[in-house]
């Protein structure tokens, strides 16, 4: 791999800090008269806090970066979103970003605390990227710091078809007078996952209370209200479900306990019948995986284990891709494979990251139906650099397996590959010939926030991956030439691309 290691290709500076919400992508936009002609690519976008030397400034740090090739070079652009409801003197505190493909519009969802004691998320929507800062679709008041804003879909009851939904995870409650002499109990029973989506398809759920406190609280100081059309304004498409419509669409939210979410992850399927697999990370180390029927609307299964140290981040992905149980991956089972994974395009590994402890991947949860120490393979040294703040899995090294890249706050990217060769834990449940192996290491000038996944930035079919650092953001890509030898001797070798 480290001949294929990809290299910094692109450093854009930021004196402001950001943290490990404040990185997302979107598809980038691409004019009707070159749809044919233009590949699909994407657009980076990043947030950062107000510079410290500068608390006043009612300049928001929330940027757009596109890139373009002319064949010979990648030209770059930078662009302040400068969007509407948002006042000056905020914090953006995490930011997510699709492209809804049956309305055509692009959706991005930003929450931010104003002064230090009042939270928010607002959700905006436009047909151009150029425009999206423009009209926004939704506000709401939190009474709690938002932290991760993610996105997934769930089949309406309205239109019988898959639609988005912003999934954020509630922190520390902000002070109350009115609730100073509420008992401690309180807190625990306020829901740890909230979801934004399209009011419609509940009849009702929106939080109406804290919708009219949003218009009177927000509107200071902030630009007149953009409207949808002329007969529907803002609020009365999307805003926050109440807990009841929430877990209606979303059972597995039930199934949290009363715990502080800091990262969640999901993935959705319909070969055969569509389910939607949520993998979800606590502060006390608490991690759970909940496997539910988007027709049925229940739980199928779910699973949970404790680590020791906060979870900063989880991701589903399938390490063997290629099949269920690959001759090359050298796959041998010691227990039943469970039935339910027969609906599902891939069998699912989960990489947990924690704060003290080292990375680890569970494998082939769905078969084995739990998380323990028998199914459980370390990432070797990953906690040798402070903590593993963040984490990306793709193919880096174009061997069609996938490759974890881990980010930590000692200022370092650790890429582990599968290693076939590596000795056996004969204790373990799932015996796997080989575990994961630390092939290379870089050094940033900053900790490391955030990892996109590989990403086609320029339409030319070769990934980058993205990484936002507390130095500003890291463009990372393979020099073409590798790639250029690497295909050489593929089709030499009679081997496919």
């Amino acid at each position: 791999m480290n001949s294929l290691l990809p290299s910094e290709v692109f450093y854009f500076a930021s004196q402001a800090q950001s943290n490990i919400y404040n990185l997302t992508y979107v598809k980038s936009e691409i004019k009707e008269t070159d749809a044919q002609s233009v590949p699909s690519h994407y657009d980076i976008m990043v947030a950062y806090y107000r510079p410290a030397s500068d608390s006043s400034t009612n300049k928001q740090y929330c940027l757009l970066h596109r890139f373009s090739s002319d064949g010979d070079m990648i030209k770059t652009v930078t662009k302040n979103m400068d969007f509407v409801y948002i006042p000056g003197a905020s914090d953006i505190v995490c930011i997510d970003a699709l492209f809804d493909e049956v309305n055509k519009e692009y959706i991005f969802g930003v929450g931010f605390v104003k002064d230090g004691d009042k939270g928010y998320l607002n959700i905006y929507g436009e047909s151009s990227l150029d425009k999206l800062p423009e009209c926004c679709l939704s506000f709401s008041s939190l009474s709690y710091v938002p932290l991760q804003l993610t996105h997934t879909y769930y089949i309406s009851p309205t239109t019988s078809k898959l639609q988005w939904a912003f999934i954020l995870s509630s922190g520390n409650p902000f002070a109350d007078p009115l609730l100073s002499g509420s008992a401690p109990s309180a807190t625990r029973l306020r829901p740890p996952v909230r979801v934004f989506a399209q009011l419609s398809d509940t009849g009702k759920g929106v939080q109406e209370d804290e919708c009219k406190k949003s218009k009177d609280t927000l509107s200071v100081g902030s630009r007149p209200r953009q409207r949808l059309n002329p007969s529907e304004s803002i609020n009365t498409i999307y805003g926050e479900l109440g807990t009841e419509a929430a877990h209606s669409l979303f059972p597995e939210l039930a199934t949290i306990p009363g715990v502080k979410i800091l990262h969640m992850d999901f993935h959705v399927t319909s070969k055969h019948r569509p389910f939607r697999l949520a993998a979800f990370g606590a502060q006390d180390g608490w991690i759970g995986v909940v496997q539910t029927d988007m027709e049925q609307l229940t739980v199928l299964h779910q699973f949970s284990f404790s680590h020791e140290s906060p979870i900063t981040n989880v991701k589903l992905f399938n390490q063997f891709p290629s099949a269920q149980v690959s001759s090359h991956s050298g796959a041998r089972l010691k227990s039943p494979v469970c039935s339910s994974s027969k609906f599902w395009d891939a069998q699912f590994d989960l990489l947990v990251c924690s704060s003290f402890e080292p990375a680890v991947v569970y494998s082939r949860i769905l078969e084995h139906e739990y998380l323990s120490l028998d199914n459980q393979i370390v990432l070797p040294l990953s906690a040798d650099f402070d903590h593993v703040n963040c984490a990306s899995v793709g193919d880096f090294n174009f061997d069609g397996l996938p490759e974890i890249v881990l980010g930590t706050f000692g200022q370092r990217l650790l890429f582990y590959q599968w290693d076939s060769n590596k000795p056996v834990d004969e204790d373990a449940c799932l015996t796997l010939d080989g575990g994961y192996r630390l092939v290379a290491q870089k050094s940033l000038i900053g900790p490391v926030h955030c990892i996109s996944p590989p990403l086609d930035l320029v339409g030319d079919g070769l990934d980058a991956m993205v990484v936002l650092s507390g130095r500003g953001l890291h463009v990372y890509q393979h020099d073409v030439d590798d790639i250029l030898e690497l295909i050489r001797k593929r089709i030499g070798s009679s081997k496919p691309i």
